[in-house]
């Protein structure tokens, strides 16, 4: 599993999946929510995990939120159908194993429906 903007480790069938863009505070781009969704999935069909948590990467934050430097130029409906193919919040959702979330300094963001 190669990524860009998420660490994925293993400690034993535990799987640890990191927000990695601690410059960003760990702000959710576009990128990384569709990187942690595809992790997620490969995650639950693995046999060897039983569990996984989700932590951010550095010491200052789980995660500011959204990154609002990708709203640039987009407006309120645009925004809004950037989420009519699903979210991270639909992919937890799917997800059979049991999720934790390791929340390591500052955490903002939106909530789910």
């Amino acid at each position: 599993m190669n990524y860009d903007t998420i660490l994925v480790t293993h400690r034993g069938p535990t799987a640890v999946v990191a927000l990695n863009r601690p410059d960003k505070l760990n702000a959710m781009s576009m990128l990384l929510k569709a990187e942690v969704v595809r992790a997620l999935h490969e995650l639950d069909t693995d046999e060897h995990t039983r569990t996984i948590v989700l932590t951010g990467s550095g010491d200052k934050a789980f995660t500011a939120g959204a990154d609002i430097h990708e709203f640039q130029g987009r407006t309120a409906m645009d925004q809004w159908r950037m989420y009519e193919h699903g979210t991270l919040y639909d992919a937890i959702e799917r997800t059979a194993k049991p999720i934790l979330a390791m929340i390591n300094g500052y955490c903002f963001g939106g909530g789910s429906r």
